[in-house]
């Protein structure tokens, strides 16, 4: 059994050797005296740097890792501001396979630190077992989809059906579950984006054999990119004689 043979004092006592400054202030993170709203280069003695970028994009210059102080934390912000901060590495540093790392969020925090040789993630990071990326985290979990519902009152003619989109994506599949027979000849559902046709967008339900029941989908390839408020449309088709209905789902991948 291994024994840990140091024993962290007090964080309130004080330390003689450093002018008896308490140990809750010599391990404290040290902020930069001010927010950066210029390119700059990080101070390897300070740890956290405030960034405003509400004039402009902010250039931070990274020392080398061999130069930062090894297992120290550095943490960059945007704390304000719209433009990207660009933290640019130095010789031949690289972070996980980049030289450069954009911070694009306000309030969330870059956090690296150097083992003295190479830089390392502090944070943020992933949830565990799951990608950082949100649009990946919801694809990884089944619930990057949404399915907006549009019945066909008839199969017969070439009446248009319309629903309004409150999604935006792309259309990756139509459905259709029919509520009876066809008489005479096919039927066919064509799928359009602001009455603009879908690419491989058209189910086509067969007259032979139909019955109640019967499901039909189409997988579209292109023209499928759907924005919020837009229309997204069914046109019947065919020869199709007998006015049975059709139930059917647009389903929407989220981007």
């Amino acid at each position: 059994m291994s024994v840990n043979s140091q024993k962290r004092p007090i964080l309130s006592d004080a330390t003689q050797q450093a002018a008896a400054t308490a140990l809750a202030s010599l391990v404290s993170q040290q902020f930069a005296a001010d927010t950066y709203t210029t390119a700059f280069t990080l101070d390897v003695n300070i740890d956290r740097f405030p960034v405003d970028t509400t004039t402009g994009a902010v250039v931070a210059t990274v020392p080398l890792a061999t130069d930062l102080i090894k297992g120290k934390p550095y943490i960059v912000e945007r704390v304000a501001g719209t433009s990207d901060v660009t933290l640019t590495l130095s010789g031949a540093d690289e972070f996980e396979g980049e030289t450069t790392i954009s911070i694009t969020e306000t309030g969330i925090p870059f956090v690296f630190v150097s083992d003295g040789t190479t830089l390392r993630r502090a944070g943020p990071g992933a949830l565990p077992g799951l990608p950082s990326d949100p649009v990946i985290a919801r694809t990884d979990l089944g619930v990057n989809k949404e399915y907006l519902p549009l019945r066909v009152a008839t199969l017969v003619g070439s009446n248009v059906y319309r629903i309004w989109s409150p999604y935006a994506g792309l259309i990756t599949k139509i459905i259709s579950i029919t509520e009876g027979v066809l008489t005479t000849g096919d039927a066919t559902l064509t799928g359009k984006i602001g009455g603009v046709a879908i690419t491989t967008g058209v189910i086509t339900i067969t007259q032979v054999g139909s019955a109640a029941g019967d499901k039909d989908t189409t997988v579209p390839t292109a023209a499928n990119t759907v924005a919020v408020g837009d229309e997204v449309s069914l046109t019947v088709g065919g020869t199709n004689a007998t006015a049975t209905v059709a139930n059917c789902w647009i389903e929407i991948t989220r981007t």
